[in-house]
């Protein structure tokens, strides 16, 4: 794995075509190929989050895994605001994914030896249960 994960670092920095340098480091059938190929394409376009998702997908292989990684890599890294409106506009449950991104970013209270237990946290994340 580290070796496939070094070569796609070498690869974002050289000059050659993404789907060269995909096709280099496999198809993204297996989750280490997948997991390469998304590190190369957010290495490759560090600040643009399009371009890496768009290289991410563009090749023969099992590209809506390689994409969907790629976009969270890239969209952690950037953050929502870089995210162009392309991707936002139209995306379903995009308020609960917000929430849930948000819950999780600042007020993640649940851990395993953590005595308090914040009854929001609960309801929402233990028993299933979302204001309406």
């Amino acid at each position: 794995m580290r070796a496939l994960i070094s070569r796609a670092e070498a690869l974002a920095g050289n000059g050659a075509p993404d789907e060269e340098n995909i096709r280099a480091l496999g198809q993204g059938w297996v989750a280490e190929e997948t997991l390469a190929i998304a590190v190369y394409c957010a290495l490759r376009y560090p600040d643009d989050f399009s371009k890496g998702v768009i290289a991410a997908v563009n090749h023969g292989g099992d590209s809506d895994s390689t994409g969907a990684v790629t976009g969270n890599i890239l969209g952690a890294w950037l953050g929502y605001g870089a995210i162009e409106d392309q991707w936002k506009r139209g995306l379903e449950l995009r308020d609960v994914i917000l929430e849930m991104a948000d819950d999780l970013c600042y007020g993640c209270p649940l851990e395993e030896y953590h005595e308090d237990r914040d009854p929001v946290w609960l309801r929402k994340y233990v028993e299933g249960k979302r204001d309406a």
